[in-house]
């Protein structure tokens, strides 16, 4: 019995400390790439347009976005949008194991998330840049319009009901107004911008060096998020495994 203990706590700790690791080189690749692209926001020079276009090497450049000609822009409300994107969360009844007893209870849960952007150009003086598709572009979240709708529950609710699921469905849109004065970084090859680092190309209004300190915010959040994470549990798991393993033994 106690070599069957051990065997299946062994295979426990194991499975969890494979699946902890694989959490943390996750967290680990995303802070990376943050501060890869906080040192290039900071290292990127200041150019136009057509210099940008001529001349290859990062660059943040400085323009207006447009619908661009012969595109049909997204529709957000009466306002011309240029990206959107759409979350939808429901109250659905699930089945909950609480103090021993399976009871039934509404939880939120997102049935629908969906990106769509229409073609645009980017226009400094009598320079025009068109984009066809949203690949690999990245708004800022400081860019961006939200609006929320949401509906009550109607009828009876349970006790254990959270407050923040007391609705029957909730839509969060974000979305990019057209005619927008924005920053654009980008690594400029042959005429063309691309994404370094993560492979995002950013479109924000927060200019050089207050993107660069969100960046760095950021970065400096998930570091801190990282440690947490593996001093919480990961350790606390090795520990109880330990002990686990004494008594069995």
């Amino acid at each position: 019995m106690g070599c069957l203990m051990r065997w299946i706590v062994g295979a426990v700790c194991l499975f969890s400390l494979v699946f902890s690791a694989m959490g943390y080189l996750g967290m680990q690749i995303v802070d990376s790439e943050k501060e890869e692209a906080m040192k290039m926001a900071e290292s990127a020079g200041v150019k136009r347009l057509d210099e940008a276009l001529r001349q290859d090497g990062p660059a943040w450049v400085k323009g207006r976005i447009e619908i661009a000609s012969g595109a049909t822009p997204i529709e957000c409300g009466n306002q011309v949008c240029l990206w959107k994107r759409t979350e939808r969360y429901e109250s659905l009844k699930e089945d909950i194991r609480k103090a021993g007893t399976w009871t039934r209870q509404y939880a939120m849960h997102k049935v629908k998330d969906e990106k769509s952007g229409a073609p645009f150009d980017l226009v400094d003086t009598s320079t025009r840049l068109r984009f066809n598709d949203w690949l690999g572009l990245m708004p800022a979240d400081d860019l961006l319009q939200i609006r929320q709708d949401q509906a009550p529950l109607m009828g009876e609710m349970p006790e254990s009901l959270p407050a923040s699921a007391a609705m029957a469905w909730q839509v969060k849109e974000r979305f990019l107004l057209a005619g927008q004065d924005i920053w654009l970084l980008a690594d400029f090859k042959n005429g063309t911008p691309r994404g370094y680092a993560n492979g995002f190309v950013y479109l924000t209004g927060l200019g050089p060096q207050r993107f660069a300190r969100e960046l760095g915010i950021n970065s400096s959040v998930k570091s801190t998020m990282r440690w947490i994470f593996l001093i919480g549990i990961v350790l606390p798991l090795l520990y109880f495994g330990s002990l686990i393993l004494k008594r069995t033994s």
